[in-house]
């Protein structure tokens, strides 16, 4: 059996290439940058190496990593491949080498090298679970009342199954039949993103076929519409060389019919952007009204606390600051678990201080402090959708 690097392993197209290469006895040692999934702990075939690729740009970095390999998977269509990877397998004699990527991926430092090199650039590529595209896919066939289409709904795809890619991928890794070449799987059928929608709500059960045009920019908006360009193609220079055939999107449906998990990760998909919409406007309300009428409630604390040396306008606008710092940076990168930390640790500080110096608030009508429970229960609720885990 062979031994493969698959970098970005713990992405859509990624997992589904380790599960497979591991499925047929392959070794697999797997490159990404989060946490690996548990269910390949203690995989005696699987290592797990967690790594930058922004930061590994140097041959040397790669070396221990490709050991004894016999080709490298670069699954991570987010950013090209450093040219220190392409560098360090031409010193380690591994020469085969499989980029998955998109229309818009520079891959010209690859096809300027002397690796044997495949380039796969796949149609869209669906699957089950809520994960890569198929989120707002799912998410947008499952919403309630209507289907919200981008435009008119017309863009065309070839739409393929997830194992179909995976299949003619890992094939490429054991076979050499394709070398230096650009090879675009697709579907047997070419679909309008309308026609897609429909399918999927129909195996998702959700009732009504209704559709609603919208545009583009609302969708993207809500965040439930990143697929809106048309990525139809006639190329198909491979056809008929792998086997089976890539399958249709009724035959796939049907073999695989949804179950009550994929009905309720497609429906609280679409909950996601409005709780970090939630959120974002309260946090920000809250600092600019605390800016605004903070000052009471800041004397109130000063007082109870014994601080009479700190300006009460220090205290408003500290904490008003921090509370509009928080709805902004919501909207960033940073990682799900400090975002989390940071917003639990604030409402908690939060009602401490309110219950010492106002025990009665627990006992409001209008709940000012009761109301807080929810509220970092939300905030779990939202961690749990940003981690995608």
């Amino acid at each position: 059996m062979a031994k493969f690097v698959v970098v970005g392993a713990t992405g859509f197209i990624g997992r589904h290439v380790v599960a497979t290469l591991l499925e047929r006895r392959h070794t697999v040692v797997g490159v990404h940058r989060g946490k690996a999934p548990s269910s390949l702990d203690g995989q005696s075939r699987f290592e797990s190496v967690k790594a930058d690729l922004t930061k590994m740009q140097k041959a040397e970095s790669w070396t221990p990593i490709l050991d004894g390999v016999d080709a490298v998977i670069n699954c991570d269509n987010t950013q090209s491949a450093p040219p220190a990877l392409f560098e360090a397998c031409s010193k380690l004699n591994v020469t085969r080498f499989l980029q998955i990527s998109d229309a818009q991926q520079d891959n010209e430092a690859l096809t300027e090298s002397d690796l044997d090199w495949v380039i796969v650039r796949p149609s869209l590529v669906y699957a089950r679970g809520f994960f890569g595209g198929s989120s707002s896919l799912h998410s947008m066939a499952a919403f309630p009342g209507a289907i919200l289409l981008p435009g008119d709904g017309q863009q065309k795809f070839q739409p393929i199954y997830i194992g179909d890619v995976v299949g003619i991928i890992c094939e490429l890794c054991e076979a050499s039949s394709f070398s230096r070449k650009v090879i675009e799987p697709v579907g047997p059928e070419t679909l309008t993103l309308k026609e897609i929608l429909l399918k999927l709500r129909r195996w998702l059960d959700v009732p009504r076929d209704t559709t609603v045009s919208l545009p583009s920019w609302f969708l993207t908006g809500m965040g439930i519409a990143q697929i809106q360009t048309s990525e139809a193609t006639t190329t198909q220079p491979f056809r008929g060389l792998f086997a089976p055939a890539a399958r249709s999107m009724d035959d796939v449906l049907i073999a695989r019919p949804a179950n009550t998990g994929d009905r309720r990760a497609a429906r609280f998909a679409l909950l996601a952007p409005v709780i970090t919409t939630v959120l974002f406007l309260s946090w920000i309300a809250s600092g600019l009204l605390g800016f605004a009428f903070g000052m009471p409630a800041a004397e109130d604390v000063v007082t109870v606390f014994g601080l009479s040396a700190t300006d009460p306008r220090l205290v408003a606008w500290i904490t008003s600051g921090w509370n509009v710092l928080l709805g902004l940076v919501l909207l960033t990168p940073l990682r799900t678990g400090l975002l989390t930390g940071l917003q639990l640790l604030t409402v908690l500080v939060y009602t401490i201080v309110l219950s010492i110096a106002h025990p009665q608030l627990w006992l409001d009508p209008f709940g000012p402090l009761l109301k807080n429970i929810p509220i970092l229960l939300l905030i779990g609720i939202w961690a749990m959708f940003r981690s995608r885990r």
